[in-house]
């Protein structure tokens, strides 16, 4: 019996420590997601106004 005990403590154990590696890598994989977009916003708003400058100088024939 004690042994039975035993096993389902070490069972516990190791599904609880499997919880805290799987609760921590969702914290990473959030923040790593969290950064890449707002990577990419702030390039998509690089990227538009360099491409709105660009057709303001087009439009104007070059001149700044």
């Amino acid at each position: 019996m004690e042994q039975n005990a035993g096993n389902a403590i070490l069972g516990v154990a190791a599904s609880t420590g499997l919880a805290n590696f799987l609760t921590q890598a969702d914290l990473y994989l959030s923040i790593i997601v969290g950064v890449l977009s707002a990577v990419g916003i702030v390039y998509s708003i690089i990227w538009h106004r360099v491409r709105i400058k660009a057709a303001k100088e087009k439009s104007n024939g070059g001149k700044s």
